[in-house]
């Protein structure tokens, strides 16, 4: 017996497994939503703002921008990252110096063994 090939509308009416996160749920929506326009592009119904949308989606501006942007993300982490870093480094120095007035007997403590 041959395989059926399914056609797209066969696909549209396909249902989806249930989504586990609100994030894979928009992604279905999205998805869906997505069909919709294709269908109404290719049937001529599509509204002028469904046409300029995925116009400027396959441009290279488009594209372009969409990287500045994954770039730009990368570097605000990067910059949070060297920002915990450093708060990190600050508390190891503090300890160090703590320790170092400690041992020459510098520094005294209240009962709780913070520095006064």
């Amino acid at each position: 017996m041959a395989k059926q090939k399914l056609t797209h509308q066969d696909l549209l009416q396909t249902p989806f497994p249930p989504a586990i996160t609100p994030q894979e749920r928009d992604k279905q929506l999205a998805l869906l939503a997505t069909e919709a326009i294709e269908r109404r592009i290719r049937s001529g119904e599509a509204t002028a703002q469904e046409l300029v949308y995925y116009a400027k989606k396959g441009s290279n501006r488009d594209k372009i921008e969409e990287q500045m942007l994954e770039n730009q993300n990368k570097l605000l982490e990067a910059k949070t990252m060297q920002i915990e870093e450093a708060k990190k480094a600050q508390e190891s120095y503090d300890k160090v110096i703590r320790a170092l007035a400690k041992y020459n007997g510098d520094v005294m403590e209240d009962e709780y063994g913070e520095m006064l």
